[in-house]
């Protein structure tokens, strides 16, 4: 009677360990993983200046702009906007940088 008792205790105690070692894949509430952050292309950037071009990108409360996108990651010639994407980037420094908007972004990828 001892030996099951302890035998059902010993499986009690293995089930709570296993139960509570678990861990449950939590996406995160925003779509993106890792370093990346959602971001929404709105638009083209179609002035004519130096230090213009690109796209314009809403990082939440922040547009920024950027001039081209990774290799590998193909825009349509005439997208339906705004697409939601999921960006890392850093800002770009350079002979435009003056302007605070731009950035250089290092991986994108549709939400």
């Amino acid at each position: 009677m001892n030996l099951r008792k302890g035998l059902t205790l010993l499986a009690l105690m293995l089930i709570t360990l296993l139960y509570t070692q678990c861990k449950k894949e939590i996406s995160d509430p925003d779509g993106c993983e890792g370093d990346s952050v959602p971001a929404t292309i709105i638009g083209q950037d179609l002035r004519l200046c130096a230090c213009c071009g690109g796209w314009f990108i809403d990082l939440g409360e922040d547009t920024v702009r950027a001039f081209t996108f990774p290799d590998g990651y193909i825009m349509d010639t005439l997208p339906a906007l705004p697409v939601e994407v999921c960006l890392e980037y850093e800002y770009y420094t350079g002979a435009c940088d003056i302007f605070g908007d731009l950035i250089i972004i290092n991986e994108i990828e549709n939400r």
